[in-house]
């Protein structure tokens, strides 16, 4: 899983110039979950970010190393800053 983890870490930020990835193993270790912040992203809607990056994924990796991917949720850098922001209490 390690192998996974540092390909796609290494990988998607080639894909999508100037993406930061974050890349970790699911609690059993059988699958990676991630996220992937991209300035790329503005403007388009979830469904069209994933089947961007599922384009993109698919033509690269094994169906193997697919099926390893549990999920990979986009966010740009704006939305990414609201997300990390401690709730208001």
């Amino acid at each position: 899983m390690e192998q996974l983890k540092s390909a796609l870490e290494e990988w998607l930020p080639q894909q999508l110039a100037g993406a930061m990835v974050e890349i970790d193993p699911l609690r059993r270790g059988f699958k990676i979950s991630g996220i992937v912040i991209w300035q790329g992203f503005d403007g388009l809607e979830p469904i069209d970010r994933q089947s961007m990056m599922w384009k993109k994924l698919r033509a690269h990796f094994s169906r193997e190393d697919q099926l390893r991917i549990a999920i990979l949720i986009t966010f740009t850098p704006a939305e990414y800053a609201v997300h990390r922001e401690p709730e208001l209490v």
